[in-house]
């Protein structure tokens, strides 16, 4: 009985880790997609000012 009630929190706080870890990784994917929108809007931006001062 002893046993499986260790095993059982071995398995649960593996469980655990494994979350975490999908969760970290969940995160670092949404701050890469902002990051990329963000340079793609900063693109934008410049080609949108550089537009601008060539037309003067």
């Amino acid at each position: 009985m002893k046993m499986e009630a260790v095993h059982y929190e071995d398995l649960k706080r593996q469980q655990e880790a494994l979350m975490n870890k999908w969760a970290t990784i969940r995160i670092m994917l949404k701050i890469c997609e902002k990051l990329s929108e963000n340079k793609a809007v900063a693109r934008k931006e410049k080609a949108r000012w550089i537009i601008r001062y060539d037309s003067f």
